[in-house]
């Protein structure tokens, strides 16, 4: 019971943070990396619920597409890379590509939390995905 408590909190932060990227992104953004972004919100969206109502089966499938747009979020560069001085681009790709990176991670091990119905671990996991994400939206995505 005491682990349920504390989980509990992690799960509820993690919703929070996955419901407050799917509003931002609720914004119009028709580039190509918007759509990848959209697509991933949109599937951290149910993820979030899931968890928050413990049912990590439900997690998995999701996961597996949030994944997906991560991978195809490789492709292009964030509209504030225009700004960014052509000396300082290659460092800002790479950066941008270790956060994409990280997160791809990130969900890879919720899924396998996931699947072993970890709900501990996944309440972690699921928090430290909505601070990369927070991280990758605050570094890049600029109004």
């Amino acid at each position: 019971m005491q682990k349920l408590l504390r989980i509990v909190p992690l799960l509820v932060l993690s919703l929070g943070v996955f419901t407050s990227a799917s509003v931002r992104a609720e914004e119009k953004d028709d580039t190509p990396l918007g759509k990848a972004m959209s697509e991933m919100n949109k599937n951290m969206k149910v993820v979030g619920k899931a968890l928050k109502a413990g049912d990590l089966a439900a997690v998995v499938a999701p996961c597996r597409e949030a994944q997906k747009a991560t991978i195809k979020s490789f492709e292009f560069l964030p509209a504030s890379f225009d700004k960014i001085p052509a000396a300082e681009k290659d460092k800002a790709t790479a950066d941008y590509h270790l956060q994409l990176s990280q997160l791809h991670t990130k969900l890879i091990e919720l899924e396998i939390a996931c699947m072993k119905g970890d709900k501990e671990a996944a309440g972690k996991i699921g928090a430290s995905i909505g601070e990369l994400k927070k991280k990758g939206h605050d570094d890049y995505k600029k109004d």
